[in-house]
């Protein structure tokens, strides 16, 4: 049997972008779906176009990648499912820094994401969801307790990928300025920079994100913890994320 699926997007309001997925199987096949998703906190309802019910299954917490659903039996053969992203959280495909061209991927182990001289700089590659969100905010961990005075770390950002693994650094003078971080210094501290703009005007997009600064101050610059938590006083938890809503 040959079955088909349809992927369109809608709004619910305008603070939740509501994914649809349309199937129609013949009750003799497995009745399941499977979606790619980003990782968060989604609401799961069906619907049965044939009479017209709902039926509710709460809140479902989703790691990033393909997810498969099961159609509760009280759903006939024709089935809708609707996700709607209640909270999400978009982590980083690679990160690492780079020292005047060297690589400086997780190596050595008190190094996480560093934002230093000219040549110190740091970046971060994500994947942006296909759909408007009302708002995106990027966080990072500031982990270096021998921060003298405070920074402003600006954020630079375009359509790219690297292999955090070998990438050496490039030039990022055409990169677009999504903002700037101010007065990071203190150790174990979070800090947000609101993205949304440049998050919508790229949406489906691999992009990189490039942490630098344009006035370096006395004394050393800020570290931040990275995706694998390789900083001494970080941890995976505390590496860059975007979240959504």
């Amino acid at each position: 049997s040959v079955f088909s699926l349809l992927v369109c997007f809608f709004f619910f309001n305008d603070t939740a972008t509501t994914e649809i997925y349309t199937l129609s199987l013949h009750d003799a096949l497995p009745i399941s779906l499977g979606v790619n998703v980003l990782a968060g906190t989604y609401s799961e309802k069906w619907y049965d176009p044939v009479d017209g019910d709902w039926v509710d299954q709460g809140s479902v917490v989703l790691s990033a990648g393909d997810q498969t659903f099961t159609k509760p039996a009280a759903i006939s053969s024709e089935a809708a499912l609707y996700l709607e992203v209640e909270a999400g959280e978009i982590l980083p495909n690679d990160d690492c820094a780079t020292r005047d061209g060297v690589n400086y991927d997780n190596t050595p182990t008190e190094l996480g994401l560093l934002v230093k001289g000219a040549g110190d700089v740091s970046w971060i590659e994500f994947s942006f969801g296909g759909a408007p969100v009302s708002q995106a905010v990027l966080t990072l961990f500031q982990a270096d307790g021998g921060v003298a005075n405070p920074w402003t770390i600006v954020v630079r950002g375009t359509e790219y990928s690297f292999d955090e693994t070998t990438f050496t650094g490039t030039d990022v003078s055409s990169w677009v300025t999504i903002g700037s971080i101010p007065g990071v210094q203190a150790d174990n501290q979070y800090h947000n920079l609101d993205i949304t703009s440049f998050y919508n005007n790229n949406l489906g997009k691999t992009i990189t994100l490039q942490l630098g600064r344009d006035v370096q101050p006395a004394g050393n610059g800020p570290v931040f913890g990275d995706k694998e938590g390789t900083r001494d006083d970080a941890n995976p938890s505390q590496g860059p994320k975007i979240s959504i809503n």
